[in-house]
């Protein structure tokens, strides 16, 4: 029985001690090959010299890399891919392109595919779509809202709002762009969008300036890129509002054919400070910004904020109906070229029957018995027809002899002898302030004759432009030193080819001396000299001047029932303008305070002030025999709504 034990004893000692030896024969490091092919692991590790196979599949073999489908690491089943660096939270990765969808690190959201060359992004979250960067970020998500705490770039694209609390340069200091706008080290600069000008008036100084107030000098092309001066500019508009053509256009016509001929100027903000009691600033802005206000122009008629207005090209003429010459009677202010503007009494209508030989526009007639002439500007046919030798009417004419017409047949420079016949004397139409608003309003709804802000828009608009308000100077003397003759003695609009001579700015005078030929300023023909302009939606009365509301809710009237008043009273005498009066509803109007400056200083432009008692409707410009009284800024304030003269004229606008 102990042999038994014995025996039993020593077999488990061989065999334990075998295996300790076959353990210790293969370190855990290597394999055992029995049979070629085929390796058998022993131990937890291995060093294959010979490859590994799994099945039909060879995995490792002794002259490739190993190959895996995926490789679980503890972290589940991965795909592997080439690397040449390291990718540790500690490390700083280089990529040739970076292609990413999805999320990176901190929420960092990339809504689309970004494809990026990056120097350098430090930001707490950016919303990027579609964007391929190479020193730039491109279409930025309309849709995100991205913060960044710092960005350096060459170039920065915006598709929707930029909120920047400082703009630190690096390069050569032209500031950031954006939509236009160029910013420098937080501020809008003047060459993006703003523009302003200063007048000392203790001084006699004007100054063009930039939104800080700091001194430039921009050039006719700066303001000729402007978004506000650079696109103002001639079209043919028809009375629903309809631009027919442009100027340029192949169809685009002066004599009024295509429509009325009218400057389309485009809405812009305003900003006006009074820094000391005799130091004014203003300035003009293609885009809203923090302090400035759409400028009242550009809300007239309605209240509801344009994008542009039109003003007439020309002063206004006389037009009848639609111009077809039929029955419709309607007057209405028509503005093209080569016509005589319409004044008070200097415009005649005639009767006439026994039409055997239409009119034609601009041909004079005569009569056969007395031998006054006169030019034809329009006419209406009531009655009968051209062809029956019956038609009758009314033609409207400008007078060249002062002789009557009477009871005769009239010869036409056209029409050939007794083309018709005249039934009595031509009767003079008379044009005050309400007249040419009627006349005005009569093409439709929007329409009128030129108001106190369009005016002022006008005015800063070149003051702006030229640093000064010294538009003879400036531009031309305008028709203003031709003798005043007898009737209208002005001139026919686009007289002496002025409209040939334009630059590109819409900017020149006519052929011939200066102060006897028209000036134009931005495509606007006359706004100083030939004839006086009403001036619609002004009062001045002896305690304060009342003026159309900014806001666009008053009806333009010759006494406004609704109005905002100034905070002073008109002054009282007449003389070159040396100071302006500047309150919240004044400061953009540059009316006189002060009337003792020069037609050299200042502004070197005539003021003929409130009449005491009166309620007083303002005229501006000067006419054709003002001589230096005139100029842009020229106003005349000392009549009354029922005046009317040879001398003065109107100006159509629209607002839509």
């Amino acid at each position: 029985m102990q042999d038994k034990r014995a025996v039993i004893f020593c077999i488990t000692i061989l065999l334990l001690a075998g295996t300790v030896i076959g353990y210790a024969a293969v370190p855990q490091s290597t394999v055992r090959t029995d049979v070629a092919g085929i390796t058998t692991v022993v131990g937890h590790y291995g060093n294959f010299t010979n490859g590994i196979s799994m099945g039909t599949n060879e995995i490792i073999d002794n002259t490739m890399a190993a190959t895996f489908v995926t490789l679980d690491t503890g972290q589940g089943a991965n795909d592997l891919w080439d690397m040449d660096q390291n990718v540790e939270t500690s490390s700083s990765p280089t990529f040739v392109n970076l292609t990413l969808s999805g999320n990176i690190l901190n929420g960092y959201n990339i809504t689309d595919i970004g494809e990026g060359n990056y120097s350098q992004i430090d930001a707490d979250e950016y919303f990027l779509s579609s964007v391929n960067i190479t020193d730039s970020i491109i279409n930025a998500d309309p849709g995100g809202n991205p913060t960044f705490v710092n960005i350096t770039a060459t170039n920065i694209y915006v598709s929707s709002t930029l909120d920047v609390d400082t703009i630190n340069e690096y390069s050569n200091g032209d500031g950031l762009t954006i939509d236009g706008v160029v910013l420098r080290d937080g501020a809008v600069l003047p060459e993006g969008q703003v523009y302003g000008v200063q007048w000392n008036v203790g001084t006699d100084t004007w100054t063009q300036v930039d939104i800080d107030g700091a001194t430039i000098t921009p050039t006719t092309d700066d303001f000729n890129n402007h978004t506000v001066w650079g696109s103002i500019t001639r079209v043919n508009l028809a009375s629903d509002g309809t631009v027919n053509a442009r100027y340029g256009d192949g169809d685009y016509a002066v004599d009024g054919s295509n429509g009325e001929v009218m400057v389309e100027i485009p809405a812009f903000y305003v900003k006006g400070e009074q820094t000391t009691s005799q130091v004014y600033q203003w300035w003009i802005s293609g885009v809203p910004l923090t302090g400035f206000e759409i400028h009242p122009a550009f809300l007239q008629r309605d209240g509801r904020p344009k994008a542009f207005i039109y003003v007439g090209a020309y002063e206004s003429s006389l037009m009848v109906g639609t111009g077809v010459h039929d029955a419709d009677t309607t007057l209405k202010l028509h503005t093209r070229s080569s016509e005589q503007p319409w004044t008070g009494g200097e415009i005649d209508a005639l009767p006439y029957d026994s039409g055997s030989t239409e009119f034609t526009r601009g041909e004079t007639i005569t009569g056969a018995t007395g031998g006054g002439t006169a030019d034809v500007i329009d006419w209406t046919l009531t009655g009968g027809t051209w062809g029956g030798g019956d038609a009758a009417g009314t033609v409207y004419i400008k007078q060249n002899a002062v002789a009557n017409f009477q009871a005769e047949n009239l010869d036409g420079s056209v029409g050939g002898a007794n083309m018709a016949g005249a039934t009595g004397v031509q009767v003079a139409e008379s044009l005050d302030i309400g007249e040419a608003r009627t006349y005005g309003s009569a093409h439709g709804e929007g329409w009128g004759q030129m108001g106190i802000w369009s005016l002022s828009a006008v005015k800063l608009l070149f003051v702006v432009e030229y640093g000064n308000m010294d538009s003879q100077t400036e531009v031309g003397r305008g028709v203003v030193d031709l003798a005043s003759g007898a009737g209208y003695a002005g001139l026919e609009t686009a007289a002496a080819s002025v409209d040939s001579n334009l630059d590109a700015a819409g900017t020149g005078v006519g052929t011939g001396a200066d102060g006897d030929v028209p000036a134009t300023y931005r495509y606007m023909e006359n706004l100083w000299g030939n004839v006086y302009a009403f001036i619609d939606g002004y009062n001045a009365v002896d305690a304060e001047y009342r003026l159309i509301e900014r806001n666009g809710d008053g009806t333009f009237a010759d006494g406004l029932a609704t109005y905002e008043a100034s905070s002073m009273a008109p002054i009282t005498t007449d003389g070159y303008i040396s100071d302006i009066e500047w309150d919240r509803i004044m400061k953009y109007l540059f009316i006189a305070s002060a009337t003792g400056g020069g037609a050299g200083t200042y502004i070197p432009d005539y003021q003929y002030s409130h009449d005491a008692g009166e309620t007083n409707i303002l005229l501006a410009g000067g006419h054709w025999n003002d001589a230096s009284h005139a100029g842009l800024g020229s106003l005349l304030s000392f009549y009354v709504s029922s005046s009317s003269s040879r001398r003065i004229g109107a100006r159509a606008e629209y607002a839509p």
